[in-house]
């Protein structure tokens, strides 16, 4: 299986695509149950044309920031996989976020103005959780349309100038188990193909 195929090989999987002329980074959030059975191993894979973050349960995924890091976006995104095994509720009840914000994708690259979306002017996500069972049978939580959206409290945030925060719209828990989504803040999620910007490989 290729580096692409491992990514994108389900057709189900889409990206989550923050609305155009939005200043706030999303929040996006699915929660989802696991089998009775007994977790072998699980493994996420995520991408973003900009900067992510997700998190499983409440807690962060990974150590690391600013990811997936600068490539040229025309032609090359690179993604990152997590071993998420211990972060799993087994049998029971589980909860996944994640936020993106601009990052090199359509963020500023130099000091000076008017150097903003060299890549695109919108950023989005892309992850997918491939759980695996004993018993060999497997459960994938893809990034689609079966996901929620709201506003986070980040307002502007870039390598330059640093980061604006609201914290009207902190929503504590969002990204755990038990949250409870008011509908009057949280929507269905866009959803667009993936490599429906431009012709982009994948490398991890």
């Amino acid at each position: 299986m290729t580096r692409r195929e491992e990514v994108y090989s389900d057709k189900k999987v889409k990206e989550l695509q923050l609305p155009e002329n939005i200043n706030n980074d999303p929040l996006f959030r699915k929660d989802f149950t696991t089998k009775n059975k007994e977790i072998k191993s699980a493994r996420l894979y995520a991408t973003a044309r900009g900067y992510y973050e997700f998190a499983i349960n409440g807690e962060k995924v990974g150590d690391q920031y600013l990811a997936p890091g600068w490539t040229d976006y025309f032609h090359t995104i690179m993604y990152q996989t997590y071993d998420v095994t211990d972060m799993l509720n087994a049998n029971g009840e589980n909860a996944i976020g994640a936020m993106t914000a601009k990052g090199w994708y359509s963020g500023p690259h130099q000091m000076v103005g008017g150097n903003y979306n060299l890549y695109g002017n919108v950023q989005s996500v892309l992850g997918k959780l491939v759980i695996t069972y004993e018993d060999g049978s497997q459960d994938v939580v893809g990034t689609g349309d079966d996901w929620n959206f709201t506003y986070g409290p980040i307002t502007y945030a870039d390598n330059y100038r640093g980061e604006g925060y609201d914290a009207r719209y902190d929503h504590e828990g969002w990204n755990d188990v038990g949250y409870t989504e008011d509908p009057n803040d949280w929507s269905a999620a866009l959803v667009v193909d993936p490599f429906s910007h431009h012709d982009t490989s994948v490398r991890r």
